[in-house]
């Protein structure tokens, strides 16, 4: 996987923490169990600890060699090995990016536009996204960086206008017998963060030091999802329960000195973050195509991506039960374990036993 076109280590970590971000901002409240206030608190910095965990397997495989994609260093080792992996992140970009446009379904048509066609407004979503991808990685790391700023912004005009709505009262203590729910949410929120998976396969489009830049990212995705959370809690209270859309109802609430429609600004990043999110996977899916059946048909493998996420996205959308079994399946997690930690730690062992029988063919 060779290239020149190139972004920097900020522009790649800032496209990533956008995507993060998208889910966050259109993260359902009431879709799974909920916990007390305080439990969810301690929820968020164990999926913390535990996103710093699981990203240790790509921090070693980056340590090693930060300039070849995962998928190369496969290929080196069995070309078959290789085309696995291919397939796998394929299904693993595919699901993701299915939910990602879910949940933009949804909130469009719940809270946006309940009276437009949804397929029309999904496939502009798509359209903007595919374009962004074609126009190369180069483009998606000067859009994450103008985005940036004002994702930024609404998120701190929105946080300092709710201070004086702030109430610690609306933090509820936890109970001893709901470890195993902090535990089970925690490992459910950690699995949203499929931009680990993009790490290691876009090595090659990236210049400079990406090493130093994946534990600094991963503290910093906890903080603000730490932050959200608490801001949740203590605006919302119990009330949080019973919204759809956490997030949309803070700004629905907060007003910044001249700026009275928060809402609508939450709603511009969140479609912002949402074009991220989709073109740095149709770039993703583009390049497992181009490693799986050459180079050649580049455009026909975005239209291809965009056809297998149009159509998993009418499906799983049609009702919320068959979105909510979707996200809370256990099947995503079990991916995103595999694809984080086993695939790129057998990437590492594979390359010391071939280097090791080498070495011993040699002498």
């Amino acid at each position: 996987m060779q290239t020149r076109a190139k972004i920097t280590p900020f522009q790649f970590y800032t496209a990533l923490f956008l995507g993060r971000v998208f889910s966050l901002v259109a993260y359902i409240s009431n879709i799974r169990t909920r916990l007390s206030s305080e439990e969810t608190v301690y929820e968020t910095l164990f999926m913390g600890v535990l996103l710093l965990i699981t990203s240790l397997p790509t921090f070693f495989l980056i340590k090693k060699d930060s300039e070849s994609s995962i998928i190369t260093r496969a290929s080196c080792v069995s070309k078959i090995f290789s085309k696995a992996l291919c397939v796998i992140f394929l299904i693993d970009f595919y699901i993701y990016a299915i939910i990602t446009s879910g949940r933009f379904e949804i909130f469009t048509s719940s809270v946006m536009f309940p009276e437009t066609n949804m397929a029309l407004v999904l496939l502009a979503l798509l359209a903007v996204a595919v374009y962004t991808a074609v126009k190369g990685i180069e483009a998606i790391g000067r859009s994450s960086i103008v985005f940036l700023i004002p994702v930024l912004s609404v998120f701190a005009f929105v946080y300092i206008s709710l201070i004086p709505d702030f109430n610690t009262l609306n933090f509820t203590p936890m109970t001893s017998d709901d470890f195993s729910q902090i535990f089970g949410i925690g490992v459910y929120s950690c699995s949203r963060t499929v931009e680990i998976l993009a790490i290691s396969i876009l090595l090659p489009f990236v210049r400079g030091n990406k090493k130093r830049g994946l534990p600094i990212w991963t503290l910093i995705i906890t903080a603000t999802i730490l932050i959200t959370n608490i801001m949740l809690e203590g605006v919302l209270g119990e009330y949080n329960k019973t919204q759809l859309f956490g997030m949309y109802t803070l700004a629905l609430i907060a007003e910044f000195e001249f700026i009275e429609r928060l809402d609508a600004l939450i709603s511009c990043v969140w479609m912002l973050c949402a074009v991220i999110k989709l073109s740095l996977t149709f770039f993703i899916c583009n390049c497992l195509f181009s490693e799986l059946f050459g180079k050649e048909n580049k455009l026909l493998y975005h239209f291809i991506s965009a056809a297998v996420i149009f159509t998993g996205t009418t499906i799983i959308s049609g009702s919320m039960l068959d979105f909510s079994n979707v996200i809370t399946s256990a099947t995503t997690i079990i991916l995103y374990l595999f694809s984080a930690c086993v695939i790129p730690s057998a990437v590492i062992i594979a390359e010391k036993v071939k280097n090791g029988r080498n070495g011993n063919e040699k002498a």
